[in-house]
């Protein structure tokens, strides 16, 4: 299944402490590392299977600090 890239939109990102936290905690759940994060305008870039989305999504929640506002497909 070939991986695409995704521009998730996230609230509640105040600072770089929250883009490592974010890095870290998709890391600790075995899925892949963000391309780009930015804490600035809540924006997050990550290259995953289609079927990973939900599971990202689940992880950046689950400390209800941040919230998934939408998840886009990102074309270059």
């Amino acid at each position: 299944m070939p991986m695409k890239t995704f521009l998730f939109t996230i609230s509640g990102m105040t600072c770089h402490s929250c883009e490592a936290l974010i890095t870290l905690d998709l890391e600790d759940a075995g899925l892949p590392k963000p391309k780009e994060i930015h804490s600035n305008n809540g924006s997050m870039l990550i290259e995953l299977n289609e079927h990973q989305v939900d599971d990202v999504k689940a992880v950046i929640e689950k400390s209800h600090k941040y919230k998934v506002e939408s998840i886009k497909l990102y074309e270059q």
